[in-house]
């Protein structure tokens, strides 16, 4: 499913952001948006650093005959309307990805079933939240465990709108600052 580009925009500018708050080497200055790279960072009258996102995804699979697309387009409809349940009951804008277990059929009758489980397993776990700091958590035994592996929620104050999504492209909970210079070092070496 393609993304409106003003929406990828504001992700990708989210993200960034969020970035920028979790790490400390990040410079300081103007971050202007960019096509090509997706950002510019100037940091000093003479000094820009560029900046292009890079999505990380699991190969498509077409587990158990069934369709990726189709699968894609059921547990993005139902981050939806998990989105839209939350933000009834909860002025807290959040990042949250719900990683789908794979090739897990979603019968339609039971997406808002489903949706309500996630909502309530987000609102569960932000009980002791400070909205001021940057906040992260992830729900490794969701009600829905037998289609869900886990939910991740990140909070950070300058988050304006929520983004629900299933693919798990960008955030993840293993992906830490150490271990991504590290694979930026391995690539540029050659290892």
């Amino acid at each position: 499913m393609k993304v409106p580009r003003e929406n990828k925009k504001k992700r990708e500018r989210m993200i960034l952001s969020y970035f920028s708050h979790v790490c400390t080497d990040f410079p300081g200055g103007k971050i202007m948006d960019s096509e090509s790279p997706d950002f510019i960072v100037k940091y000093s009258p003479k000094r820009s650093l560029g900046i292009e996102l890079t999505r990380l995804t699991a190969p498509v699979s077409t587990d158990n005959g069934n369709n990726h697309i189709q699968i894609d387009s059921h547990e993005k409809e139902i981050c939806e309307i998990a989105r839209k349940m939350f933000e009834l009951r909860n002025n807290l804008p959040l990042y949250v990805d719900v990683f789908f277990k794979p090739g897990i059929h979603i019968i339609e009758e039971n997406k808002i079933e489903i949706a309500e489980k996630i909502v309530w397993d987000i609102e569960s776990d932000l009980s002791s939240f400070d909205r001021k700091s940057i906040f992260q958590t992830e729900i490794k035994n969701p009600g829905n465990k037998d289609i869900i592996d886990y939910n991740q929620a990140t909070y950070f104050p300058e988050i304006k709108a929520s983004i629900w999504d299933n693919a798990g492209e960008y955030f993840t909970p293993r992906l830490s600052k150490e271990l991504l210079l590290q694979t930026i070092e391995a690539l540029i070496s050659g290892k």
